[in-house]
């Protein structure tokens, strides 16, 4: 649940483009999702822990807190189908 640099890098990108391009104050809502492998408690603690930890960067980035909208999704709404081991970010 750590931001990888190729994250950081993206996540920079789109902090600076809110700030020069948008005319007026901006809402972004970030989506913290996670693979059905493990528990749902545990699935959906993982999305929290991603979902804030792009939060904080987006705030150390300079924007303003209460424009940054959060949920959280655990393993619903899964990008990909969780049957084969390949869509395992870790197992990949």
């Amino acid at each position: 649940d750590l931001l990888d640099n190729e994250t950081i890098e993206w996540l920079t990108n789109v902090a600076e483009f809110i700030k020069l391009f948008s005319k007026k104050p901006t809402e972004v809502q970030i989506d913290g999702y996670a693979d059905s492998y493990g528990t749902h408690e545990h699935n959906y603690k993982l999305s929290i822990r991603r979902a804030e930890n792009v939060r904080y960067f987006l705030l150390d980035q300079g924007l303003d807190f209460d424009l940054l909208q959060v949920k959280y999704h655990g393993e619903r709404y899964p990008a990909t189908s969780n049957r084969s081991k390949s869509n395992f970010c870790w197992m990949g």
